[in-house]
């Protein structure tokens, strides 16, 4: 098994300070609520990084979704043209097989788009 270390990048002078002031945010929110919970900050956070994630995070995937379900098709047609045009029983667990990775991938692809980062 190889371990390969975790380098985490040096924050900017802009990141700390954004830091510095939603430390001192939530911290006096914290004062002013003292039943908000350490969950509740969580949850703000990650909300906040949701709002300010690009737009077009979908948009690969999405492309990745389409050239998949097309490539499975093609390969499952010229399997079948090929196989009736030489009068060969087509192997029905290699297209089987075949459709069931790709439906799989569609749906880890679309479990990817639609989980929040």
């Amino acid at each position: 098994m190889m371990i390969a270390p975790v380098v985490r990048p040096t924050p900017s002078p802009r990141t700390r300070a954004l830091t510095d002031r939603l430390r001192a945010t939530v911290a006096e929110f914290q004062r002013r609520e003292p039943g908000f919970t350490p969950e509740e900050v969580a949850h703000a956070l990650r909300e906040l990084q949701a709002d300010t994630a690009p737009a077009d995070r979908r948009t690969p995937a999405l492309v990745a979704v389409v050239l998949l379900a097309a490539g499975m098709a093609i390969a499952v047609g010229v399997t079948v043209a090929t196989d009736a045009a030489s009068r060969t029983p087509t192997p029905r667990a290699l297209i089987a097989g075949a459709v069931v990775c790709g439906v799989a991938a569609i749906a880890l692809l679309v479990m990817r788009v639609r989980t929040p980062r």
